[in-house]
């Protein structure tokens, strides 16, 4: 039996149904239906301390801080783990979305992210972007009920070369090290196009699978090709792997590592010594200011770990969501999507940030760095931001995206 067939299945005996971790129950004529927001990413692989349960945690404060009702409905947040593969994805979205469920937040892998782009665009419902960073998400593949709070393949990219390059002139030699999916590839793009563009030169790219946990042949090609510089577009685990290897190599001594997508899970699993002056980008930092040190320990609260830039983002865009929602007083996804575009967003980390036409969050992003065992002052202090970009620094611009939503 198919898994449609087997929903269909359930639904008709009348029995309760579990998918992607939801549970979902026939309706009584007395009952208040929940106002459903499914958070889905990967919840127990390579990338789950990214976003994982912590954007679930996210989603809740967001709820939160609306009295846990919207439109005279209890919030309820549903969980969906796709295991980073875009065909399971798309299923718990798609069985979500035939049983109400009003917007889909963080999306997790790119691929993933694309399938729940056209889906929610089909079924008139949000996408809540704050895991799925390919900028095409905002290119040709744009929608009107969709938002990407979280940093693009564009932005991570070309930020992070950016500055670095315009701060060391004298390196030009580069080398490309993305995971082999859409995400890396657009990072790869980017990296490669700045790179040029300041006239260096890429002399060697790799790509790996996700879930890669030997990066000797791609560090020792890096190496051979006498690069001066790696560019390192993945995170998680495999960073992990990669970076720590780049320093027992030696590789330190001799080349620049640029690790592109890392987060501060990633600084943590590292360690002060490993992870000491690692150069990454992101649009929240825990201890940036006070309102960011105040949202931390509610989330700490919840959950014991730093959160990340995905984990912020779940909770900007859903908060911005569900005051959207009362105001329009529907879930009508193009109604809501439209209103969250006309409203500045209006909580302690994004403040003021707007959304662009193409679904573009425009927030600040800060330029990292990972602080020496010396400069640390307690357990939590990994990081300290070196240069702030402006959004019209940060991110693409918005004639060259090719998002169809754009009239000329």
């Amino acid at each position: 039996m198919s898994r449609r067939q087997a929903l269909a299945s359930a639904l008709g005996g009348g029995v309760t149904l579990s998918l992607g971790q939801a549970v979902f129950k026939p309706a009584r004529a007395q009952d208040v239906q929940p106002f459903r927001i499914g958070v889905i990413n990967d919840q127990s692989g390579p990338y789950s301390a990214l976003g994982g349960p912590g954007s679930v945690v996210a989603a809740k404060l967001a709820a939160e801080e609306m009295g846990g009702k919207v439109l005279g409905r209890p919030i309820e947040v549903l969980v969906g783990d796709h295991m980073n593969n875009p065909d399971t994805g798309a299923a718990i979205v798609r069985g979500w979305l035939d049983h109400g469920v009003s917007a889909v937040a963080d999306g997790g892998s790119s691929a993933v992210g694309v399938a729940i782009q056209t889906l929610t665009r089909e079924r008139n419902r949000m996408f809540l972007n704050s895991g799925s960073t390919t900028s095409e998400l905002t290119g040709k593949l744009c929608s009107p009920n969709a938002v990407q709070w979280i940093p693009d393949t564009y932005s991570i990219a070309s930020g992070s070369v950016q500055a670095y390059m315009s701060a060391n002139p004298s390196v030009k030699k580069w080398f490309t090290i993305v995971v082999d999916y859409t995400a890396g590839h657009d990072m790869e793009r980017t990296a490669a196009s700045v790179v040029q563009r300041n006239g260096g030169q890429v002399v060697g790219s790799a790509r790996f699978p996700l879930g890669t946990a030997d990066f000797a042949s791609v560090l020792l090609q890096a190496q051979g090709a006498e690069a001066q510089a790696i560019a390192l577009g993945t995170a998680g685990s495999d960073a992990i792997n990669a970076i720590k290897q780049f320093r027992e190599f030696g590789l330190d001594n001799t080349v620049a590592l640029i690790s592109m997508f890392t987060v501060i899970t990633d600084v943590e699993a590292l360690g002060h010594e490993t992870a000491a002056g690692l150069i990454w980008l992101t649009n929240f930092y825990w201890d940036r200011d006070d309102a960011s040190r105040t949202w931390t320990n509610r989330f700490r609260a919840l959950r014991n770990q730093a959160p990340t830039r995905m984990h912020a983002s779940t909770y900007g865009a859903t908060l911005h969501y569900l005051r959207a929602v009362q105001v329009v007083g529907s879930d009508d996804g193009a109604a809501v999507g439209q209103r969250m575009r006309a409203t500045p967003a209006s909580d302690p980390l994004f403040n003021g940030s707007r959304i662009r036409e193409d679904g573009r969050v425009l927030a600040p992003l800060f330029l990292m760095r990972d602080k020496l065992p010396t400069q640390v002052r307690g357990p939590n202090d990994w990081a300290e931001v070196i240069v702030t970009l402006s959004p019209d620094q940060a991110y693409r611009p918005l004639s060259e995206g090719g998002c169809p939503l754009i009239k000329s």
